[in-house]
């Protein structure tokens, strides 16, 4: 080949090597730019989703916390729920201890007032039999001075009131009555007759036929001192 055409063929060369390198310098500047425009959508939108991310965690986390508080708080109030309730059980066995105790209390003390009110009745039902007998044994030794008086029709209406009363339904007062019929023979000076008929005849007839035992043996020992057989009949 001749030095023209090798020249010929070197400026051919060489002016495709510039196209090419033109060529691969827009394509160069092609890719950076597209890399650039790519980076930054890559690099927005990465960034975007960080923050979301991050967001969205920073609620989660949120959320977390609250729900870690409301566990807390929960079981706080579960526990003092529980000491409350252990409290309030012990209180109420004590007041459960406290009622029966009193309930006992009451058990007894209602016992004791049946028992008082118990008495009570039979202290009124002794009253009512005790006044009208003290009344009566009253009247009993009013007669039984006037029965030693010196005045004739004293003693007269004090030996038939003592013999009236000595039919009494009470035999307390039946033998105050025989009592005091058997004391005449110790004061003979006081009596115009002391072997006084009517006295006697009470006397014998209470001896044998008067309910009770008691006032049967008193009449008998008054018969005694007048001299009196007690087992005769009238």
């Amino acid at each position: 080949m001749s030095y023209p055409q090798m020249l010929a063929a070197y400026k051919e060369v060489l002016e495709t090597s510039k196209d090419a390198v033109a060529s691969s310098h827009k394509m160069l500047e092609r890719v950076v730019t597209w890399t650039t425009i790519l980076f930054g959508i890559m690099t927005a939108t990465g960034v975007g989703a960080l923050w979301l991310a991050w967001k969205h965690a920073g609620e989660v986390q949120a959320k977390a916390n609250e729900l870690r508080l409301d566990v807390e708080n929960t079981r706080k109030f579960n526990e003092e729920l529980k000491n409350s309730a252990k409290e309030q059980a012990k209180i109420l066995e004590e007041r459960s201890r406290r009622i029966e105790k009193l309930s006992a209390g009451l058990a007894r003390l209602e016992t004791e007032l049946a028992d008082v009110k118990g008495q009570a009745l039979l202290m009124l039902s002794d009253l009512k039999r005790i006044v009208p007998r003290l009344e009566t044994l009253a009247n009993v030794d009013t007669y039984a001075m006037r029965l030693f008086s010196a005045d004739g029709e004293i003693s007269r209406v004090a030996r038939r009131t003592l013999i009236e009363l000595s039919k009494d339904e009470d035999p307390v007062v039946r033998r105050e009555c025989v009592r005091v019929f058997g004391a005449m023979p110790n004061y003979p000076g006081c009596f115009v007759d002391p072997q006084d008929p009517f006295i006697l005849s009470r006397l014998q007839e209470m001896a044998l036929r008067d309910p009770e035992r008691g006032v049967q043996l008193e009449a008998k020992l008054a018969l005694n001192k007048f001299g009196v057989d007690s087992n005769a009949e009238q």
